[in-house]
């Protein structure tokens, strides 16, 4: 029955609720006021507010937070990544573009300096042959005939003539009467020579030429030519000038001011210099054969048009090495951070499993043991190799979870391995971390009663790397042995290679790395590596074990030299657990090969190594 003061509102009271519930909204009374006089009861009795969001710990804040620290730390590392090659691809092409127009510029001196030594052997040349005339008459048809020749036949030389005072009375283009006023010389040269800068000729007045005077006889020079060089722009200032007396000889360019007025240091002749100004570079080269010295001068302009050209395939490389390494920074940053969390969840998953690599007697190839090795399956199939999260889980501290799940899957396997072949031993790896806390041991003694097999089946294998702090390690070692538990150094030779820690140590084990086992019968330089370690484990009274031995040449030559027991390829690869209770008891059915002397034996094993596996 419907209320008359609500009318439909009894449907809505079915329906209302259902819908915000739906949309999860919370329905809370309101109190009747004189607010509620034009609405409905329904609208009156409640009203709408959201529900409260869960409040996040102080844990969770401050998680928060360094995430969003590391996020921004990653963003600014990523920009740098990307901006650094760029800057670099930048500052590479400036510098190249200086070396490149450095080299230019001086390539431009040293031509102007050709040209000018050219200039002169020729201007000496005719003072030689017009000096042969001096019992002739002056300006006669032959010295005439003769300076029209020696012009003919020069390159650089646009006339030769004779001065009579500052006059140039007649020239290879005729006798000149009285002669042209050429004026005063501007300066003179070390060997005498009197130069005039800009002279001009009635012959050609809009003309400038250089006049050589030596001993009255004159060389007429157009200064183009001394500046007639490739790749002239307008960029290039070139300019020749008197060494001794620093005055400018001839120019060519906007850079006249420049060249006049710089200061050139003294130069041995031949010899070359260039700077970088802010006005731009700067070459010169000194004349072996005369007092002059050529300069050519590149303006900042040509030196900036070849860095943009470069620039245009040199700043995209750089982008792309840039964009490389942030994405080789994220992809590692990824692994880094996804890799902890990825090995938790294996932890969690049982995504570790262990295979075992048999280990045997050289002398008969029986097998005695076998090395626990672990391996990390994906839930995709895929296999991630130790090498890559052993050393991520010892930088995370996670080492230890692992080891203690590595000897729960060794200890559910070592009495059926035991019961298969009493004296089999199995050895599992320590990391350095382990090697540092007393509580292995315990775990160590708990995995020999969980399983049910004496102390003697157990050997721990401690790498080099692990044994850097030996006054640490060496409690840790002495504890297990007092256990009744076997000792290894693992990889010896691989790192802190050690006479006097293996004697403090007093480890039973020594095992020779893969990397000298593979040098064995080549030319190698750690060829004779292996005899060393040898010796050092004979010295001692080891036990030594030859890792990846995969050639009867190696186990050969390590069986001559007294190595007592191998594991490798060349007797059996890493195998399930299953597999190998199969592999000990094919062993057990085939006669071994025969021992060696007992004489033989004790000279080159321990006599506990000796007993208990031959």
């Amino acid at each position: 029955m419907q209320d008359p003061e609500v009318g439909g509102g009894a449907c809505y009271q079915d329906i209302i609720p259902k819908l915000l519930k739906c949309y999860n909204i919370q329905l809370i009374p309101v109190p009747m006021d004189n607010r509620c006089k034009h609405r409905s009861p329904v609208q009156c009795r409640l009203s709408v507010a959201p529900i409260p969001a869960r409040r996040r710990s102080f844990p969770e804040a401050v998680f928060d937070m360094v995430q969003y620290f590391k996020n921004i730390l990653a963003g600014a590392t990523a920009m740098v990544l990307v901006a650094s090659p760029v800057a670099l691809s930048l500052q590479i092409a400036d510098s190249q573009s200086v070396h490149v127009q450095t080299h230019k510029a001086q390539v431009l001196a040293d031509e102007v300096v050709r040209r000018a030594d050219g200039t002169g052997r020729q201007v000496r040349e005719a003072v030689v042959a017009l000096a042969a005339l001096e019992n002739g008459p002056a300006c006669s048809r032959g010295e005439i005939d003769l300076m029209r020749k020696l012009q003919i036949s020069a390159s650089y030389l646009q006339g030769v003539g004779r001065m009579r005072g500052n006059r140039l009375v007649c020239s290879s283009h005729g006798d000149h009467g009285v002669g042209f006023d050429l004026g005063p010389a501007d300066f003179r040269s070390d060997i005498g020579t009197s130069v005039r800068i800009s002279s001009t000729l009635p012959l050609a007045p809009r003309l400038p030429f250089v006049i050589l005077e030596t001993q009255g006889i004159a060389a007429i020079v157009h200064p183009g030519l001394l500046f007639d060089v490739p790749e002239y722009n307008a960029d290039i200032s070139l300019g020749l000038v008197g060494h001794s007396s620093g005055r400018l000889v001839a120019i060519r360019g906007e850079g006249a001011t420049l060249v006049t007025g710089m200061r050139f240091p003294a130069l041995e002749r031949g010899a070359g210099a260039s700077v970088l100004t802010a006005d731009g570079i700067i070459a010169k080269r000194r004349s072996r054969q005369f007092d002059l010295t050529a300069i050519a001068v590149i303006a900042p302009h040509a030196i900036a048009t070849t860095s943009s050209q470069m620039k245009t395939w040199m700043v995209p490389i750089g982008l792309m090495v840039g964009l490389a390494l942030t994405w080789a920074f994220y992809f590692l940053l990824q692994w880094q951070v996804s890799i902890p969390a990825l090995l938790r969840a294996a932890l969690r998953r049982d995504e570790f499993f262990i295979v075992y690599q048999p280990v045997v007697r050289l002398d008969n190839r029986r097998c005695i043991g076998a090395e626990a090795l672990l391996r990390w399956r994906r839930q995709d199939g895929s296999m991630v190799g130790p090498d890559l999260f052993i050393p991520i889980a010892e930088a995370t501290g996670l080492i230890g979870s692992i080891t203690r799940r590595m000897l729960d899957l060794v200890s559910a396997d070592l009495a059926a391995m035991v019961a298969r072949s009493p004296q089999v031993r199995v050895s599992v790896n320590l990391a350095p971390q382990d090697l540092g806390c007393s509580t292995i041991v315990a775990s160590l003694k708990k995995m020999l009663a969980r399983s049910g097999v004496k102390a003697g089946n157990l050997v721990v294998e401690a790498t080099e790397r692990g044994l850097i702090d030996v006054s640490l390690a060496t409690s840790v070692i002495r504890d297990i042995q007092a256990a009744g538990i076997h000792v290894a150094i693992d990889d010896f030779g691989t790192g802190y290679s050690c006479l006097s820690y293996l004697d403090n140590l007093r480890v039973d084990y020594l095992k020779i790395d893969k990397s000298f086992i593979d040098s064995v019968g080549t030319a190698a330089p750690t060829n004779s590596v292996v005899g060393h370690i040898i010796e050092m484990a004979k010295s001692l009274d080891l036990g030594m074990v030859a890792e990846g031995v995969e050639t009867e040449a190696q186990a050969e030559f390590l069986r001559q030299r007294g190595v007592q027991f191998a594991q490798g390829w060349l007797f059996a690869k890493p195998m399930r657990a299953a597999e190998f209770l199969r592999y000990l008891a094919v062993q057990a059915s085939v006669d071994p090969l025969p021992c060696e002397p007992a004489s033989v034996a004790a000279a080159v094993a321990p006599a506990a190594v000796a007993s208990a596996v031959c």
